[in-house]
Formats: structure tokens, sequence, C-alpha cells
């Protein structure tokens, strides 16, 4: 009984280093597969500031042309208020000169 009882102890341990085995073995895959994720996350939030960056770059590119354009629309107001005013004032001496 005891023989019996020692075998049996014996093919639980072979079976329980089998297990520790096959345990070390999926820790190790897990591991390697934590590491490729890590890649590969790393690979997108690359992808993800680049995409973020020429955004940003775009919006700040139109900016400055809508910018450029605000600031000629201004000019062409002003210079247009300005030939007015001397309209306005050659229009006010011509008038005096026609009433006298």
């Amino acid at each position: 009984m005891e023989k019996e009882i020692l075998a049996i102890l014996q093919d639980m341990q072979g079976e329980l280093k089998e297990i520790k085995i096959d345990l070390r073995e999926f820790k190790q895959q897990v591991e390697e597969r934590f590491v490729e994720v890590d890649t590969r996350f790393d690979k997108v939030d690359t992808q993800l500031h680049r995409i973020e960056y020429e955004n940003q770059h775009a919006i700040l590119s139109m900016l400055k042309i809508q910018d450029k354009k605000h600031e000629e629309q201004h000019q062409n107001f002003d210079y247009l208020l300005h030939k007015h005013i001397e309209l306005d004032k050659d229009f006010h001496t011509f008038k005096k000169q026609s009433q006298n």
C-alpha cells in the first residue's frame, strides 16, 4: 500500500513538474506577447502624434491664409475709406466753388 501511495505521489510530482514547465512556457509567451503589444502601441502612438502634428500644421497654415486675406480686406477697406474721404473733400470743395 505504501508503494502504491509513493508511486501515486511520484506521478503527481511528475505531473506538477510538467504543469510548472507548461506554466513557465505560457508565462514566457504572455510576456513576449506583452512586449509585442507594447511595441504596437508605441507605433500607434507615434503615428497619432505625427497625424496630430500634421493636422496642427494644416490648421495653422489655413489660419495664416485667412489672416492674410483678412489683412488684405482691411487694407482694401482702409484704401477705399481714404479715397472716399478724399472724394468727399473734393466734392465739398467743388460745391463751395460752384456756389461762389
